[in-house]
């Protein structure tokens, strides 16, 4: 069973089972280290807030859009988005008139000296920088509506080609009923997305191999070469964003300076809008009557987020009562996927159980295939959070029981429904 639109994986510290006193006192230590290094971080995080304000204040709103972009598109940065988010929480919640009104990065050196600014205040982000994302550039591809586009992997959206897949899947099997509903189209806005991907990898090719990268480390930044930066600064100064997309899809992911409320810089509120998918929910910043692109590896993350709300919001009118267009759809969906990726004949479509009278029974799996001497079968309950789909299931637990019981009869028999034969 499937829910379409969760995104993120969260890490749990499993709690030891054991009472000995030797462990007793191994938690207490280190839950009194977690608790200093958090209020160290904290207070690091304040001060950071107030001591890259006073560097940003110094350069224009184009200045510092432009030099995050670069800086978080640089792959031996890959591994310190956090960071880069953090920096650009700060610039947006500022009123444009904060900063400098001409542009004072004209060359490398004034770029790297306002990296260089910039880093020294940074906090150290233990708990959210925890890993390296894959460092890749245009090596993984995505297909969608009779094309490939290249997309970024390496992300804080943990494994994003399954997420896209499954959103493919089952968001925009509703294609039609969020049309009407919302106007939006979530298969224009996906292909929108890879587009905008697409576009800067094949864009900027400066990048260094991966067999030249440093050793990254969780939170590793550094200044990106001459060459890199004149590159992508090129790209941002030629790709004209309204040209290449589309100017509704743009205003939706679009964000204003002075957007994000100063209160809520601080560490609790950040790390609890990042866990959420809350932080920055854009692709773009306006600036001057202008679309200036953010941190791109992040968009498809903030897609699927977008849609998660959208989704929430609308549920009522999108789903009626009885469930099964949505349930079928999705489930045709999810047999074109496995039709197209699995080498084998007994892949079978609409299947249910056959009962001693020879009758289907009333529970339909989408899809069902063989794996050696297993049989997968593939129900679908349409998108909802983990409260509805246990509540759906103690509903119809005594069909499940009975489908249940049918399944484990030797020889199995299944109907085909689609096909009105049986196979065993």
């Amino acid at each position: 069973m499937y829910n379409g639109f969760s995104m993120k994986k969260k890490k749990k510290l499993k709690k030891p089972s054991s009472n000995r006193a030797g462990t007793n006192s191994f938690l207490k230590d280190f839950e009194a280290r977690s608790k200093q290094l958090y209020i160290y971080y904290s207070k690091s995080f304040e001060k950071g807030v107030g001591s890259i304000s006073d560097v940003l204040k110094e350069y224009s709103t184009r200045d510092i859009a432009y030099s995050l972009f670069v800086s978080s598109l640089w792959l031996p940065n890959i591994a310190s988005m956090i960071k880069h988010q953090y920096i650009l929480a700060i610039y947006l919640s500022k009123d444009p008139s904060t900063f400098a009104t001409t542009n004072r990065i004209a060359t490398y050196d004034d770029f790297s000296h306002f990296l260089e600014e910039i880093k020294v205040h940074l906090p150290t982000f233990y708990q959210l920088e925890d890993y390296v994302p894959e460092p890749d550039w245009g090596e993984i591809k995505f297909y969608h509506m009779e094309k490939n586009y290249k997309i970024f992997y390496g992300s804080d959206l943990e494994t994003p080609y399954d997420f896209l897949s499954n959103f493919q899947i089952t968001v925009c099997s509703m294609e039609n009923e969020f049309l009407k509903v919302t106007g939006r189209s979530p298969s224009r806005e996906l292909l929108l997305t890879l587009k905008f991907q697409d576009d800067i990898i094949t864009g900027i090719t400066k990048q260094p191999a991966n067999r030249d990268l440093p050793e990254v480390r969780p939170g590793y930044l550094e200044v990106p070469s001459e060459e890199f930066w004149k590159d992508a600064c090129t790209f941002l100064l030629q790709y004209s964003v309204v040209e290449k997309l589309e100017l509704n899809f743009i205003k939706r992911y679009t964000i204003e300076l002075g957007s994000i409320k100063r209160e809520t810089l601080n560490a609790v509120e950040f790390d609890n809008t990042y866990h959420h998918g809350l932080l920055i929910p854009a692709y773009f910043v306006m600036i001057n009557e202008s679309f200036i692109p953010l941190l791109p590896r992040r968009v498809s993350g903030i897609l699927l987020d977008s849609w998660h709300l959208e989704y929430e919001r609308n549920k009522d009118k999108l789903i009626p009562s009885t469930n099964a267009p949505i349930t079928i759809k999705i489930g045709n969906e999810l047999h074109k996927y496995l039709k197209e990726r699995l080498r084998t004949d007994s892949l079978f479509q609409h299947i249910s159980a056959l009962t001693k009278s020879n009758q289907a029974d009333e529970i339909i799996f989408s899809s069902a295939f063989i794996s050696q001497d297993m049989l997968i079968l593939f129900f679908i309950m349409p998108p909802s959070s983990g409260e509805d789909i246990l509540k759906h299931l103690r509903r119809d637990v005594n069909k499940f029981k009975k489908t249940y019981h049918l399944l484990l009869q030797k020889p199995l028999r299944l109907a085909l429904r689609g096909e009105r034969r049986s196979v065993e």
